[in-house]
């Protein structure tokens, strides 16, 4: 199990979670020393809603060409869950970590491509106000 800091996000509400769970250590993403820590699947909850509104982008039926995904820290951009500035590849390494991703489980990773399950669906029926406030229709998801 690998250790996650609050440097590693921008979101306040997975910051404030970590800031008020976590034990002093260090950071295995980022490499901070002695800061307030947990291990990364403690934020699962945090985030199932918003990664559930991907999947593993998949070639249409009948298409030849590849239009291709991106990764799963790519798609969550918009929603300013990390860094703009922090590194993609360590992102999806602690997406993989917070989902339980493992491939030699069957499972995808953060790194392969993902695209949005619906675009149209999403767009009218969630609303951005960050991981602890996702809205879906007129129903409130609370962290």
């Amino acid at each position: 199990m690998s250790y996650v800091c609050a440097n590693c996000f921008q979101d306040k509400i997975a910051r404030r979670f970590i800031r008020n769970k976590g034990i002093s250590g260090d950071c295995d993403f980022c490499g901070s020393k002695n800061r307030k820590v947990i291990q990364a699947y403690q934020l699962r909850d945090l985030f199932e809603e918003v990664v559930g509104l991907f999947e593993q982008y998949e070639l249409p039926p009948g298409s030849e060409s590849w239009m291709g995904g991106e990764t799963l820290a790519k798609c969550l951009q918009d929603w300013e869950i990390f860094p703009e500035d922090g590194n993609e590849k360590t992102q999806n390494e602690i997406l993989d970590e917070i989902m339980g991703f493992d491939r030699r489980d069957g499972d995808n990773l953060a790194s392969d491509d993902w695209a949005a399950k619906s675009s149209h669906w999403a767009a009218n029926h969630y609303t951005n106000d960050g991981l602890g406030l996702l809205t879906i229709s007129n129903d409130h998801v609370d962290f």
